[in-house]
């Protein structure tokens, strides 16, 4: 498609017409702590072992350190931003509900067609619940707690591209659900069309 970028990260979808590094959480200027924030706070869920929540706060720094090198932030101020953010994970149901998951993976590989882009990213969290397959994204995004349905308008493309492509390889009949896992805020937010079949694209 003319203007279009043919290689994409899911985050960046609705942006595909910008420039961009190629991170998913490449963001510069001002929303460099947040970003690295949220580099931060990714690489600790993706990295728990899901028995003790106490396991965040004893990592947060590292984290946080590991973050700022990666998006080229200030680390005192990253330290400070994921751990309001934890704090109000960890004050949540969240640390709980990952614990009990029919767990199929985190940070799930992906490349895919989708909307004659190919895009390459990861699925932070892939599970089962009963009989559903439900592919969910965490995010870090300011968010006010009851209004995490914004969330799924911003990031639908990138939560669509995903279920099709697990959908796709593995000959689902029906879409798996979609769900944004807000940290900030502790809420699970699903996609409310989630459930229903849809053909393989």
């Amino acid at each position: 498609v003319r203007n279009r970028k043919w290689l994409v990260s899911p985050s960046g979808l609705r942006e595909a017409l910008e420039e961009s590094s190629g991170s998913r959480y490449a963001r510069g200027g001002a929303g460099t702590g947040r970003a690295a924030a949220g580099i931060a706070v990714h690489h600790l869920l993706q990295t728990w072992d899901r028995s003790d929540p106490g396991w965040f706060r004893t990592h947060s720094r590292a984290a946080a350190r590991y973050g700022a090198l990666q998006a080229g932030a200030a680390s005192e101020k990253v330290e400070a931003i994921v751990e309001e953010i934890l704090e109000r994970f960890l004050a949540s149901d969240l640390p709980r509900r990952l614990q009990g998951l029919d767990l199929i993976g985190r940070e799930v590989p992906i490349e895919a067609p989708f909307e004659g882009q190919m895009v390459r990213g990861s699925i932070d969290l892939l599970y089962r619940h009963e009989q559903t397959i439900v592919v969910a994204d965490f995010k870090t995004d300011e968010c006010a707690p009851g209004k995490e349905a914004r969330l799924l308008d911003k990031y639908e493309d990138q939560l669509m591209a995903y279920a099709r492509a697990v959908q796709r390889a593995n000959r689902l009949a029906v879409l798996p659900a979609r769900e944004i896992w807000s940290i900030r805020t502790g809420r699970i937010a699903r996609h409310p069309g989630t459930g229903q079949a849809e053909r393989s694209h």
